[in-house]
């Protein structure tokens, strides 16, 4: 700005004062250049823009938007009608009419000057400055126009591009300039200066793209006397461009390279200059054709935005100095055949665009949203080896950092690897993140996520019955009765599934326990109802009769039904509930507050879908590294040998809790199994309020999934793809959370039933040793967010109890 002021000689380099002459007004001193730009004013400025130019910049643009009455649509490039546009009009206004002859020499002038003006000054045969000269003899007709042909047409095209590629803008512009042209009834002939002074937002948008697109020097100057720069010296003489990167200052423009023209509401459209804002230059020589050139890109959009337009996508904007379009920049417009159908495809365009780039207070964290609804569910879901961590987290990674936003399940959904990130979410929201099919299947009143105080109260009553004193007392002998009654069963067979086993035992179980004895075909049809559950709970929301989500719902409301008619029966005819229901009835010693049937059947529905749907998988997966690895199984068989020995000896049958305890080392083979299955999200929650992570923000309301990578980092666990239960040797194998393990979530979600599925498997896992087994060498275990085991999860089991332990003695 200072050299703008100081200097008043235009800087330009010496192929270009050749092209303009050395007695060019606008490069002649100081009284000349204002002498000059004062007519220049006269000519292009506001007031005779407002009583003549813009009718004939009206008149001549339309013409290049006329069709024939039987064709529906044509194309063109618009720089280049820009420019021809440019071109008639100042030769109109400067000579008036000329002969044929006189035109075409001048477009073949036109033609040379189509390359860039700064090149170096030697004027050889072919180069441009030579083209430039050749020109000469015409250069009384052409001077006065130039500068506008080779500057109004290229930023219009770029505008053109912008709004190409903003669906959200063009709608806007489409609607400001069907009011202007409803405003105008049956008088369209011509466009006023109050008509053009009152498309608001179009000058935001020419705003924006006069501060978007320069990118090049807008202030030149040749300084006459030394300057002093800091401690720096410019000599009298040098050229200098001044560059106004203050367009792309994020303290002055809020995320400066989105083109955004909803940033210039309420702020003066029609200045064209202040310290933040130069695009026209500065000083003695800032631009007298601003409101020229912005009136003919506002006349050009006007025009365009009377018809259904769309953009060559071959059309590329770059800059060698000058803006160029090595592809062209070709419209193709069509006649209206219905406004229902334009606005369908306006909205569908802006509907997209707002889906791909969502907003917030701030800046989101990097990402990609995929496309509408559907997101990056399909490649998220994409089955994966449940021993690694999936192919779509490890890419995201690599591109985005550990923090990144994606769509999943029409959802919007942040990912995070950051440990820090991940505790702090878990430890200050509380509301469970699930996609909406999940929602449904739950129900919008389960007290699980009601509320913080429903879900306080359900966890007290499933500590009565999980927690260490209600498993030593209540679940530790039915569980090892139930594991011995189906392994016994297993080995007569021959073998068994390691999953469907498992989950029998965990139905029976707890059916039991809560619901007391059932009559044989209420038992049966329970059972039933598991079969009706669809493997993968993460679907889209959509219940359509066949679909995932609609046999979910079935299931449920038969599992409902059949539940609630069992409780009302054993309470009418006074026959006893299971204990947990004691419990959830306060009917017990130290009992809770009583909740209603209809609660206590949420809350048991919640309790039976998500047990069966965890342990029995990841204990089949805990077989299958258990078999992969002989050295732990011997260990394993060696260490359970010791407890049947110890069994034998006391005349003992049943499992004590003691006797679990004493399990050291299948504990550290548990521990192990569950940090090298947690490949999938172990903290999911709805962002209750705004958080700001270094940079960015998370908007409240998105649902936050955090992953475990911390335990495949090489820094906390040494080889970490490898399975190695060695390395819990010597710690604390009762600890559920810590900074580096969290298998089961954090947070007021931590889960409450995580001693008893590691009990669950440690028993299964004790009776299955008393056998000589194998597992069938084609199980595989992959993951699609649940695990899966597509060729199911088979052992071979033999009555011979001789177990091998030769390798190990």
């Amino acid at each position: 700005m200072e050299m703008a002021k100081s200097s008043t000689q235009l800087g330009a380099t010496e192929s270009l004062r050749r092209l303009f002459g050395e007695n060019s007004d606008f490069l002649q001193r100081k009284e000349i250049h204002k002498y000059v730009r004062n007519l220049t004013s006269r000519f292009v400025g506001p007031e005779n823009l407002k009583t003549n130019l813009i009718q004939d910049i009206y008149v001549l643009s339309r013409n290049y938007f006329e069709m024939d009455d039987k064709a529906i649509s044509s194309s063109f490039d618009i720089k280049e009608a820009a420019t021809k546009m440019v071109v008639d009009l100042i030769v109109k206004k400067v000579i008036g009419e000329m002969e044929s002859e006189a035109v075409r020499e001048l477009g073949l002038c036109w033609t040379a000057f189509r390359t860039n003006w700064f090149s170096f000054s030697y004027s050889v045969l072919g180069t441009t400055v030579y083209r430039f000269v050749k020109m000469v003899r015409l250069w009384t007709l052409i001077e006065p126009s130039i500068l506008s042909q080779e500057t109004t047409p290229g930023i219009l095209a770029a505008t053109v591009k912008l709004v190409a590629d903003h669906p959200d803008v063009m709608e806007e512009l489409k609607r400001e300039h069907d009011a202007v042209i409803e405003n105008q009834g049956d008088n369209q002939a011509g466009l006023t200066w109050e008509e053009y002074k009152s498309m608001t937002f179009t000058h935001m948008v020419i705003k924006e793209t006069l501060r978007f697109t320069s990118a090049q020097p807008t202030v030149h100057r040749i300084p006459t006397e030394d300057a002093q720069v800091g401690g720096y010296t410019v000599p009298a003489g040098w050229l200098f461009f001044g560059i106004p990167l203050v367009h792309f200052d994020e303290e002055k423009y809020e995320d400066p390279l989105k083109f955004n023209p909803w940033r210039w509401k309420g702020k003066d459209l029609h200045g064209t200059l202040s310290k933040d804002y130069i695009p026209f230059g500065a000083g003695a020589t800032l631009c007298v054709g601003s409101e020229f050139a912005k009136c003919i890109i506002a006349v050009f959009l006007h025009h365009l935005s009377r018809f259904r337009w769309s953009l060559d996508p071959k059309t590329r904007v770059l800059r060698r100095y000058m803006l160029m379009f090595p592809a062209g920049c070709r419209v193709e417009i069509a006649k209206e055949l219905s406004d229902q159908i334009t606005l369908v495809v306006v909205k569908l365009c802006h509907w997209i665009y707002k889906w791909r780039n969502p907003t917030s207070n701030g800046k989101l964290p990097p990402g990609s949203m995929g496309f509408p609804i559907i997101g990056e569910t399909l490649e998220f879901m994409k089955p994966h080896d449940a021993f690694q961590l999936p192919t779509f987290l490890t890419k995201k990674i690599l591109r985005h950092g550990p923090v990144f936003r994606t769509s999943l399940f029409g959802a919007r959904v942040i990912i995070s690897t950051d440990i820090g990130l991940n505790m702090e979410i878990a430890k200050t929201n509380h509301v469970p993140g699930a996609p909406k099919s999940l929602a449904r299947f739950f129900g919008e009143n389960n007290l699980f996520v009601k509320s913080k105080e429903s879900h306080k109260h359900v966890r007290n009553l499933t500590s009565q019955f999980l927690g260490s004193q209600g498993l030593r007392l209540r679940m530790i002998q039915d569980i090892d009765s139930l594991a011995r009654t189906h392994m016994e069963l297993g080995a007569k067979n021959g073998g068994l599934d390691i999953k469907e086993t498992s989950s029998k035992i965990l139905i029976e179980c707890l059916a039991k326990k809560v619901m007391g004895d059932m009559e044989p075909h209420a038992a049966k049809e329970l059972t039933q109802c598991w079969g009706g559950f669809p493997r993968g709970w993460f679907r889209f929301s959509w219940s359509i009769p066949g679909n995932g989500v609609y046999r979910m719902l079935k299931a449920r409301n038969q599992m409902m039904n059949l539940l609630k008619e069992t409780v009302l029966k054993k309470r009418a005819s006074g026959e006893e509930l299971g204990e947990f229901f004691k419990i959830i009835f306060g009917e017990t010693e130290g009992g809770s507050k009583k909740m209603s049937i209809e609660n206590a059947i949420e809350y048991i529905f919640t309790f039976f879908v998500i047990a069966n749907e965890t342990t029995p998988g990841v204990l089949a997966a805990t077989v299958k590294l258990i078999n992969d690895n002989p050295r732990v199984k011997q260990e394993l068989q060696r260490e359970h040998k010791r407890i049947f020995q110890d069994k034998t000896e006391k005349d003992e049958a049943d499992l004590t809790w003691e006797d679990y305890k004493s399990m050291t080392f299948t504990q550290m083979v548990i521990n192990e199994s569950l940090r090298i299955t947690s490949t999938v999200p172990t903290m999911l929650r709805i962002v209750e309020h705004e958080t700001h992570v270094g940079d960015y923000t998370i908007p409240a309301g998105w649902i936050f999934m955090g992953f475990p990578s911390v335990h495949f980092n090489p820094e906390k666990y040494e080889d970490p793809l490898a399975f190695n239960p060695w390395r819990w040797e010597g710690k604390d194998l009762g600890v559920i959370l810590s900074r580096t393990y969290m298998p089961f979530g954090a947070g007021s979600r931590l889960c409450l039933g995580a001693e008893f599925a590691k009990m669950q498997m440690a028993i299964f896992i004790h009776h299955l040793c008393r056998y000589t087994w194998s597992m069938k060498t084609e199980t595989k275990v992959l993951r699609r967010f649940i695990l899966m085991f597509p060729r199911g999860s088979d052992v071979q089991i033999s009555e011979d109890t001789e177990v091998d332990n030769s390798a190990v003695y």
